[in-house]
């Protein structure tokens, strides 16, 4: 999202004809990867990934534009072996490029992704979660569609025993990934949330920012790990998402209004998972 602070041992890594950036974090167990560019054009969904270093696995992942020309970022969510990240965004009038992001730990035991499809109603915002083992920690999650017409509202973590609400204070612990859309278009779509579950993440932690009002065209949050940990991943919720991503001690989201849609709807909050 904004500069990389506290970031060691840069590399270029070379995956398939794509030139991505990988840099290991402080701790030496995660590594931050960046691809190369993607581009969209006016009007037109792009899609990317960014894929982790042999031996590790994603937990997280990201999107980001230098132009900030995003209209959205659809959909964000781990690749089905889970060495990777995979996103989706949708531009506006002009064609732009984008990076896509992963975070990628090694050590992790168990490591398991769950999905759960969900059938929106045309005009209407739903989701569903998606949730870890009993003996598993959740470690991130993600979101993902059948079509650009759905535009997606939340991507954050969730407690099953608790009803979801943004206003409410968070439980001390999570065991589900929740995503929401809302469908604009005439048709229903499905949407799928994804949870990433693993074991072996120390110091596992689920900051938030304060819940806020979008004050400008586009608006910050960021969700700040304690000391010692790093970001593993994270999500948001407001209404549209334009991108996040790891910012070395945080995990950082963009957002903006959505004037044609929901107009009404005006919070926002960044939310992350951090560990070491």
């Amino acid at each position: 999202m904004r500069s990389r602070g506290m970031l060691i041992g840069l590399v270029a890594v070379l995956v398939g004809s794509l030139l991505q950036v990988a840099s290991a974090s402080a701790s030496g167990r995660v590594t931050y990867v960046v691809s190369a560019p993607f581009y969209a054009g006016a009007d037109k969904t792009g899609s990317g990934w960014a894929s982790c270093p042999a031996g590790s696995k994603v937990t997280g992942g990201g999107v980001d534009s230098s132009t900030h020309s995003i209209d959205a970022m659809t959909s964000g969510y781990p690749t089905n072996d889970g060495t990777g990240w995979a996103a989706s965004i949708i531009h506006g009038q002009a064609g732009a490029s984008f990076t896509v992001s992963a975070v990628c730990v090694s050590g992790l035991s168990g490591y398991t992704i769950v999905s759960s499809p969900n059938q929106v109603a045309p005009g209407a915002t739903s989701g569903t979660y998606a949730a870890c083992a009993n003996d598993q920690q959740l470690v991130g999650g993600g979101a993902g569609h059948d079509s650009a017409k759905l535009t997606l509202r939340h991507t954050t973590y969730y407690k099953t025993s608790t009803e979801f609400a943004a206003a409410k204070p968070p439980p001390p612990s999570y065991d589900a990934w929740v995503a929401r859309y809302f469908n604009s278009d005439t048709v229903a779509h499905i949407a799928t949330t994804f949870a990433i579950c693993a074991r072996g993440i120390a110091g596992l932690s689920y900051p938030a920012s304060a819940v806020s009002d979008i004050r400008t065209n586009v608006d910050w949050a960021e969700a700040e790990c304690p000391a010692g940990t790093e970001p593993l991943g994270g999500g948001a919720f407001g209404p549209i998402i334009l991108g996040m991503g790891n910012n070395g001690t945080t995990w950082d989201v963009a957002v903006s209004l959505d004037l044609v849609h929901l107009p009404q709807e005006t919070k926002y909050q960044a939310v992350g998972v951090c560990g070491r």
